[in-house]
């Protein structure tokens, strides 16, 4: 085995991401740990192996499994760290492995929220490392790792935070070859990183919204959702031009450009965009590549809404919350990415539940005119 090869991988947090990338990693024959809080899942790991399935087969890999109670045994370092724990658990998880990183060791955030300069603060911004995971994945029991998307784009993008490409970007995008089908190197990783964010405070917080059963909506809720969900990105948008950051407008919602986004400030605004997504998505319907035939359908949720039918504490302060914080800093008003906070409190405290219901609610935080 080379020297790159060799490197020693933590995969801290084993859920679907980091399950997902682990399964993979392993496959190829990397030396991969696997860290992880939830003790039947570890137990599992170590017991049967780590299962991975996808919509074209399932494998089963021999990984080393930790609970976080015997990290603190570690001997050797590990030269790379996955970080894909809940953004909540960020600043304690990397505490956690901070002492077992390598001196030229580094970190990846493999998250939903924009937790890079929290990791870098910790581990110094030369130990951190741009990581934006492109894929769905999920954990519904023990030892199972359920990946739901098609295996046909790139499954990761990766660069260092000031922007460029570096030697260790290029041999770790190549180190991990084996996460099918393949990542690329990019010298925007905040881009990156802010594109996959306004998808998250879009599409993530509203799936939890929206619930498990939300079945068809009627014309009129559909009509709302897709304002909804232009108003929410198009906030987040403005927040990174304001701060000199340009996302990818086309993630989500292809038919609306950045400029769109960024000049959607009234009920007109959304009213004709929302006409432009419908009529776009009527011309260019997705097509989906088929499946394995011998494969079961996998149902695909957004993590948010795995955590929602978990009964699991919500990310929506490091997305949508986090949003409405960095608006107030920037002078950037947030009326939808607030309302969406303040239904998903709700629903986090049982004191409102998910479901097509509460397009009407978010309705109101269009402007009136």
């Amino acid at each position: 085995m080379s020297k790159t090869n060799a490197k020693r991988i933590a995969v801290l947090g084993a859920g679907g991401i980091g399950g997902a990338l682990a399964g993979y990693l392993a496959r190829s024959g990397r030396d991969v740990t696997v860290i992880d809080q939830w003790p039947e899942h570890v137990m599992a790991i170590k017991n049967d192996g780590l299962r991975v399935e996808d919509v074209q087969e399932s494998f089963t890999v021999r990984v080393t499994a930790l609970h976080i109670c015997e990290v603190s045994g570690v001997a050797r370092p590990f030269d790379i760290v996955l970080l894909a724990f809940k953004s909540y658990d960020t600043v304690w998880a990397t505490h956690l492995i901070a002492p077992h990183l390598a001196e030229d060791g580094f970190i990846l955030p493999a998250q939903n929220g924009l937790n890079d300069d929290r990791v870098a603060g910790i581990v110094g911004y030369e130990r951190t490392v741009g990581f934006v995971p492109r894929f769905g994945a999920a954990v519904y029991e023990p030892g199972h790792v359920v990946r739901t998307d098609l295996m046909d784009h790139s499954v990761f993008l990766m660069g260092e935070l000031d922007g460029t490409v570096t030697t260790r970007v290029r041999e770790t995008v190549k180190l991990f070859g084996g996460i099918t089908p393949h990542g690329e190197p990019t010298g925007n990783i905040l881009a990156a990183r802010w594109t996959k964010f306004a998808l998250n405070c879009t599409v993530n917080a509203l799936s939890g919204i929206l619930g498990d059963k939300r079945g068809r909506l009627s014309e009129e809720r559909a009509a709302l959702l897709t304002m909804i969900k232009t108003l929410t990105r198009a906030e987040v948008f403005r927040i990174a031009h304001a701060l000199g950051i340009a996302p990818d407008a086309k993630k989500d919602m292809p038919a609306l450009s950045a400029q769109d986004l960024l000049q959607a400030r009234t009920r007109a605004d959304l009213e004709r965009l929302r006409a432009k997504v419908d009529k776009i998505g009527k011309r260019s319907p997705v097509k989906r590549k088929p499946q394995n035939p011998e494969k079961p359908s996998v149902r695909r949720r957004p993590s948010f809404l795995q955590d929602v039918v978990k009964g699991r504490k919500l990310e929506i302060e490091a997305l949508n919350g986090w949003a409405v914080q960095k608006g107030r800093e920037t002078g950037i008003s947030t009326p939808m990415n607030a309302a969406i906070c303040a239904v998903v409190n709700r629903i986090e405290r049982g004191a409102a539940q998910p479901g097509p219901h509460n397009i009407e609610e978010l309705g109101r935080a269009l402007p009136a005119a």
